[in-house]
């Protein structure tokens, strides 16, 4: 089978599906050697179509709304499992953030009442 007329067949059976006949005649008509192999894939390309059928959307709409409005909220769990956990760590977080900070604190006081002592220091060095 040459690829155009390959090409041929399948857009014929894409059309047949699309006006909604049986695409088993489209095969007939162009009349090629081995077909079962073929065969079977445009019928289950038949089959796909039938399934595939589109929903009309206010249809879809009103189901929805109607499984919406039966919903039971108490199925639904608002806290976490791990909110106890995640609780913990950041309580960690801001013991640590404040630990932090009065320690910067500590260290800028001794700065400030003895800035004399650092410079009348001699500086020492070790010999090796």
């Amino acid at each position: 089978m040459k690829k155009k007329e390959l090409i041929e067949l399948l857009n014929d059976h894409a059309e047949a599906l699309n006006k909604g006949k049986s695409g088993s005649q489209i095969l007939a008509k162009h009349q090629m050697g081995d077909n079962t192999e073929l065969a079977s894939l445009l019928q289950l390309a038949e089959e796909v179509k039938v399934a595939l059928i589109p929903v009309p959307v206010p249809a879809f709409r009103e189901g929805l709304r109607r499984r919406l409005e039966t919903y039971e909220p108490s199925n639904v769990t608002i806290a976490s499992s791990n909110s106890g956990r995640k609780q913990k760590l950041l309580i960690v977080a801001m013991a640590g953030s404040t630990l932090s900070v009065v320690g910067l604190f500590v260290v800028l006081l001794r700065r400030l009442r003895s800035p004399g002592d650092e410079t009348a220091r001699p500086a020492t060095t070790a010999a090796l």
